[in-house]
Formats: C-alpha cells, sequence, structure tokens
C-alpha cells in the first residue's frame, strides 16, 4: 500500500462541511490522509505542532476566531495551505496574492480535484530546462521559504522567487506572479539562508535565481537579464566568481 504523499489537517468551523470534505477526499483523492478534523483555532495550531501535517484546509471563519489567526501563529510551517471561504470570488483570491491556495464553498469533487492537481504541480520536483544539467541530472526539489512581512506570514516557493533587491535594513522579493513582496531584513540575511546551489549575490543589492537568469553575457558582463524582464548588476568583483559559478551550473552549448 502506498503511503499518502499528503498528511492533512482540516480546520473548519462547521462539523459538516469538515466531514463531508473528509469524505470526499477519501473517495477522490487517494493521495491525501486526513490527520485530524478541527474548529477553532487552538486546536488546529495544537495539531499542526503535533502532528506535523504538510497540508492545511483551513477555513476563514473559525469557531473562534478566524483563519488570520491561525497563519499568525504558524512560524515554521513549510507545508501547503488551502484557505476554504463561500466568500466572492474577489475576497477570497485577495488572500491567495498572500501566497496561499484556496477553494470555494460549496465545495466540489471537480473543484478539490482540480486543487489537488495544482498542488502537486506547485511541489513537484522543478522541471525546467537547465535540470538536467545540474547535480549530473539529478532533480531537486525546492523547499518553501517564510516571510514575515507587516505581521503577514507568507509561505513562497523557492522557486517563485526570481530575484532579491536589497536597501538598507529591507529587502524586496520578486515572484513569478508579479507580487512584491517588501520585508524588514537586510538582504545579507537572505544571503545566509538561501541554497548557494540556485542563489548567487550579484551585487550589494541584488540576489538571483540562477532559474530565472534569461541572458548573460561574458563578454563585458555588467548585468544579467531575468525571466521577469528587469535587470540584475554585477558588481565588478563578482564577475569572476559569477561566470566560473554560472558555468558550473548551465550545460554548455555546442557550437
Amino acid at each position: 500500500m502506498n503511503t499518502p504523499k499528503w498528511n492533512a489537517v482540516l480546520a473548519d468551523r462547521s462539523d459538516t462541511d469538515s466531514i463531508e470534505l473528509s469524505s470526499m477526499l477519501l473517495q477522490h483523492c487517494p493521495e491525501v490522509s486526513v490527520l485530524a478534523q478541527v474548529s477553532n483555532v487552538e486546536k488546529t495550531i495544537a495539531c499542526i505542532q503535533q502532528l506535523s501535517p504538510n497540508l492545511l484546509f483551513c477555513n476563514d471563519i473559525l469557531s473562534d476566531g478566524t483563519v488570520f489567526e491561525v497563519l499568525s501563529q504558524l512560524i515554521g510551517f513549510h507545508g501547503q495551505i488551502v484557505l476554504m471561504s463561500a466568500a466572492g470570488p474577489s475576497v477570497i483570491s485577495a488572500l491567495r496574492q498572500q501566497g496561499f491556495d484556496y477553494i470555494l464553498k460549496p465545495i466540489s469533487v471537480e473543484g478539490l480535484v482540480h486543487l489537488m492537481e495544482r498542488l502537486e504541480i506547485r511541489t513537484a520536483p522543478f522541471t525546467h530546462a537547465q535540470a538536467s544539467s545540474l547535480e549530473g541530472g539529478r532533480q531537486e526539489k525546492f523547499s518553501n521559504i517564510t516571510i514575515n512581512a507587516s505581521g503577514v506570514q507568507h509561505f513562497i516557493h523557492l522557486f517563485d522567487i526570481i530575484h532579491f533587491e536589497g536597501d538598507g535594513n529591507y529587502t524586496t522579493l520578486f515572484l513569478v506572479d508579479n507580487r512584491k513582496i517588501v520585508v524588514s531584513k537586510p538582504l545579507k540575511h537572505f544571503e545566509d539562508i538561501l541554497p548557494a546551489k540556485y542563489f548567487f549575490r550579484v551585487h550589494q543589492s541584488h540576489i538571483i535565481n540562477l532559474l530565472h537568469i534569461q541572458s548573460a553575457q561574458s563578454s563585458d558582463l555588467k548585468a544579467i537579464r531575468l525571466t521577469n524582464g528587469s535587470s540584475a548588476l554585477l558588481s565588478r568583483r563578482k564577475k569572476k566568481e559569477f561566470i566560473g559559478w554560472l558555468n558550473q551550473k548551465l550545460p554548455h552549448e555546442k557550437p
């Protein structure tokens, strides 16, 4: 018997809705195992700490608070979060902009299956064109990074970060969905925690993601073009190190 990929906690003020979702997952999503069904903020946090799920379905309103009270206490949680709500698409879409997926109530089988398909794509080992050249062709799986910005916890897949731009004690993250997140931490903080295999500090004010380099000319190199159309400056003292790092990572094209 295969071990389920997803171990989920369901948090919903409605026991009926929670039971119905659990039943739908059991019947239509065999890759999901439901660890617990809870209805309030305290029990949700306790279950996450005790059971270590990698998937949380959380209703926007719980019996004793809101999803935001849960999110504010999820420090260190690196699983996927799905927000559930009966609110209009514009409201729940705004919540999604914080980096979470969502599903509207009443939940349909089709909607649930499509949601799980999105999560599978989002968390699958990356298949970027450069992947075959990294680590002898071995595929890598990116992890998430937790960002606290203005009191909101953002759980961001590292593949979704194009680059970081520092300005004193503040850093702006540029993401693939065109979002920008400003964090009150210096660029050095991210340089220290990011995997050097994929992220390189090319300048005092820029860290770039290898997988989002669009072009870089080795002659008279002063900037790197990124997939979002922006350019990151390359400092003179970093040029030799960067070219050496890049040549180790990227395949060499035959003329």
